[in-house]
Parts: structure tokens; C-alpha cells; sequence
């Protein structure tokens, strides 16, 4: 929680300084440098907050500007043709993964966006002899009765007579509950959940059923901003499940041509086939001008 200092050192030694990063009493954390910019994000008690950009001239090495931008700006602020020329991919897809699931407000319930059929069929929450075995670390942090246990269904896809959901919850100031995915069959009036130990600790962001493949993204809902726990991909065939290291909150998953594309809150990420290829954040150019640039080179 201290400023950082930023200084360019050449391969003869010399060294140049380029500014210096406040901390405003959070942790900073350098995301990504190369010879034109350095980004650092800041964290506070409450999440990223407010990361800074550094624009270099690496002829003179010299810092010539410093912006301050948000620190989760999503895809709407991009184009549909920047997203597609950048991910190279078609712009109505492009267009697609701007968009995120219904994220009820602070005085709303997930119930007002739910099909009519989860409302009419309540999902059964996890009684506390589920919750203490399957998160027994929450359990020794002193949440200990039933009132403490709030979930419900969020994100939804309807395949035939199934409405597939992924479960959600406050996880904080006493409140959790047992993530999950599951299914509702509007035929036989009957609530299936899948059993898969990667999730039990998260929200579900977005889900994507692709064929027998389910595409699972995790978020973490505490007293503060919500924080990204990573991408499943779930065979319903074999039940194997595979993780992928994924810091942001996923709000729209797509597949295409093979590839699975993410759109999150702080850019973009694509798999091919099965390991991240790209990563884009959304950064300011000098103008102040939100872009998407590739942060994995």
C-alpha cells in the first residue's frame, strides 16, 4: 500500500524516471509493460479500483502521460468492428459477447429474470449438513445455521424440455451457500444437479451448453466487488472437468469455429482448442480512448 516508483534502466545501466504510481492506501499490482505503456491495477478492501496507465516515449525514455481509467469498463465501450478486427472473428458474434447475463440491481432478485418455470418450481437450497461438507472452511469461519444459506438460480439456457441453470449467492456478512449447475425438466417437474467439486465454492457468472459440453464461468459475490474465479468446462459425457485460469468475471461465453471466446470485464479471451491462446484488456489510448490490447505477448 505504498506509491511505486517507476524507473526505465537501459542495458548500459542508465537509468531514467518515469513517475511515480500513487497508491491512494491500496495495493498496487503491475498487470502488464512493454516500450510504449506499463498498467498497473490498484486493489482495495472492496476489489480493483481505479487502475493507471503510463504512456512511454522510448526514444527519450521518458514518461509523457498518465491515465486513470475504470476498472471494469467490459466490452461496451469497444466497437463491434474493434472487437472483430482484433479477435478476428465475425462482427454479429463480435456483437454477441458485449453482452452479459441479467445482473439483478441491489433491490432486485434474480427472480424477476428467471423463466416462468423456475418460478413456479422452486430450486431446492442446500441444507447446512450439505454446506458444512462441502465447504467446511466457511464452516470454521462462523457460518454455522441454515439462515446463513442463500442461493438461487441465476444464469439460465433452455435446451428442449430442460432449463439448465447455474446456482448463485452472496457469499459475505454471514450469507453463502454451495455453488452448482444444474437442470430443471419441465416434464417431469424434477430439479437435477451435477456434482462437480470445482464449483461449490463460486457463483455461476455465465453458462454456455454446447452439445455435451458445458461451459461453466465463476464469480465470487463478496461485500465488495465481485472477483472472477475462473472458466470449467464440464464433458457431461464423462464428467471430466477441466479449469481454466481466469481472473476476470466471464459475462458471455461463445463458441466458434472451434474456439471459445470470453467476453469479460476487463476485455476479451480466446481458447483454441483447449488452452488460452489470447488475452485483450481494455485500455485507454493516449487520447484517453478505450481500446483492446493484447496482453499476452
Amino acid at each position: 500500500m505504498t506509491d511505486a516508483r517507476i524507473q526505465l534502466v537501459d542495458p548500459n545501466g542508465i537509468i531514467s524516471d518515469v513517475g511515480t504510481v500513487p497508491a491512494n492506501e491500496m495495493s498496487l499490482e503491475l498487470i502488464r509493460a512493454d516500450t510504449a505503456a506499463i498498467v498497473f491495477y490498484r486493489f482495495g478492501d472492496y476489489g480493483r479500483n481505479a487502475p493507471v496507465k503510463i504512456f512511454l516515449d522510448p526514444t527519450t525514455k521518458q514518461g509523457i502521460k498518465q491515465i486513470e481509467f475504470s476498472s471494469s469498463s467490459g466490452l461496451v465501450n469497444i466497437s463491434n468492428q474493434e472487437i472483430a478486427a482484433a479477435l478476428q472473428i465475425p462482427t454479429l458474434l463480435a456483437t454477441s459477447l458485449k453482452g452479459r447475463d441479467p445482473q439483478p440491481g441491489p433491490e432486485e432478485s434474480w427472480d424477476t429474470y428467471l423463466p416462468q418455470a423456475l418460478k413456479d418450481h422452486r430450486m431446492p437450497a442446500s441444507t447446512y449438513a450439505e454446506f458444512a461438507r462441502a465447504r467446511p472452511e466457511r464452516v470454521e469461519g462462523g457460518y454455522d445455521s441454515t439462515s446463513s444459506i442463500g442461493e438461487g438460480p441465476g444464469p439460465v439456457q433452455v435446451d428442449g424440455s430442460r432449463i439448465w441453470f447455474g446456482k448463485t449467492f452472496y457469499d459475505g456478512e454471514g450469507m453463502s451457500g454451495v455453488g452448482g449447475v444444474g437442470y430443471f425438466d419441465t416434464l417431469s417437474k424434477a430439479y437435477t444437479f451435477l456434482k462437480i467439486p470445482e464449483l461449490v465454492s463460486w457463483s455461476v457468472s455465465t453458462l454456455l451448453l454446447d452439445d455435451q459440453t458445458l461451459w461453466i464461468g465463476l464469480v465470487g459475490h463478496p461485500e465488495g466487488m465481485d472477483y472472477g474465479g475462473g472458466l470449467l468446462r464440464h464433458d457431461l459425457r464423462t464428467g471430466e472437468t477441466t479449469k481454466y485460469e481466469v481472473d476476470a468475471v466471464i459475462h458471455r461465453i461463445k463458441r466458434w469455429n472451434g474456439r471459445t471466446y470470453l467476453g469479460t470485464d476487463t476485455g476479451a479471451i480466446v481458447i483454441d482448442p483447449d488452452q488460452i491462446v489470447a488475452r485483450y484488456l481494455i485500455e485507454p489510448d493516449l487520447t484517453g480512448k478505450l481500446i483492446l490490447v493484447r496482453a499476452d505477448h
